[in-house]
């Protein structure tokens, strides 16, 4: 206590208070406030939340006029393209989730567009765009691995979550996820494609897989993860999982001459190619597009845009 404090009652307590961080307490300071904000598609599921959705980039993007406190966020990146014949899966983008302390004014979103599908002899894939929301960005999905002879990119690419590698001959290996490193991790790693199917790209739950040798299927996408909990998302974003509720940023399935049905991972991976046919990355969901199937010159297709979201007490 401080000697200013000595026989005032109320200076001492205030004294005593201002060194504990606890005077906002007393003084009416600190704290937080309802929030009042505008942006996005804006819902209110019942569930006690204001839920704010983006599915694309926006400034003044999430608009605080008035209040502050804690907002919670899921910010997922795009997806990266699939590659083209025994394609590799594409990544699936980064999924971040967390709190972030807001005020009023403006916090800017971007967006991540979905990565582009590989053409044997051709285009080579690429990465999903980032996704952002104030300090929080989310890294794009890596490729998955393209064709050779000519692409140097037959390995699955780096990113939020990594792309698979390209099969056939190459067997080449899958690219890491949580490229950069973020806390906790945004993603994880596409699978090396030890058949001719090529690998899966990884997803925000967990790697891309491999099928098994000997086998011509691609391997499966890796899962995506649930957005917040019970009802709060829609069923018109995301799609259905392992677990209740809606999920974002499965990786893509590998693409092979016997690729089984339903291989991208739940959470918007597209299907590899082969007996099932190609598919891309749902949109606004962050996953990871087909691999391509083994015949021909079958290109790889593309990963799914991005989205954000975010929700607080009302």
């Amino acid at each position: 206590m401080g000697l200013r404090a000595l026989g005032n009652p109320i200076a001492s307590f205030i004294d005593y208070y201002s060194k504990t961080g606890s005077i906002g307490a007393v003084s009416g300071g600190g704290g937080s406030t309802p929030i009042t904000a505008s942006g996005g598609t804006e819902l209110t599921p019942g569930d006690g939340y204001k839920l704010h959705v983006f599915t694309s980039t926006s400034s003044p993007g999430f608009d605080v006029s008035s209040g502050n406190g804690e907002v919670e966020y899921i910010v997922v990146a795009a997806g990266g393209g699939g590659g083209a014949d025994h394609g590799g899966g594409g990544g699936a983008g980064g999924f971040r989730t967390g709190t972030l302390s807001v005020s009023p004014g403006p916090y800017p979103i971007t967006i991540g567009g979905g990565g582009a599908g590989g053409v044997r002899g051709g285009t080579s894939p690429t990465n999903g765009g980032d996704s952002v929301f104030s300090t929080i960005t989310s890294s794009g999905g890596g490729w998955g691995g393209n064709a050779p002879p000519s692409d140097p990119k037959s390995s699955g690419g780096p990113g939020g979550s990594g792309g698979g590698g390209h099969g056939d001959g190459v067997r080449s290996p899958g690219g890491s996820g949580n490229t950069p490193p973020s806390n906790p991790p945004q993603g994880n790693s596409g699978a090396t494609a030890p058949s001719p199917g090529g690998g899966g790209g990884g997803g925000a739950g967990a790697p891309g897989g491999s099928a098994p040798v000997p086998s011509t299927a691609g391997g499966p996408g890796g899962v995506g993860l649930q957005a917040f909990s019970g009802s709060t998302v829609p069923p018109s974003y995301g799609t259905p999982g392992p677990s209740p509720g809606r999920h974002f940023a499965g990786g893509g399935g590998g693409g092979g001459p016997g690729t089984p049905p339903d291989n991208g991972g739940a959470g918007g991976g597209g299907n590899g190619g082969g007996l099932s046919g190609t598919s891309a990355g749902q949109a606004n969901t962050g996953g990871g597009g087909g691999g391509g199937p083994g015949s021909g010159a079958a290109p790889g297709l593309a990963g799914g845009s991005g989205i954000v979201l975010i929700r607080y007490l009302i």
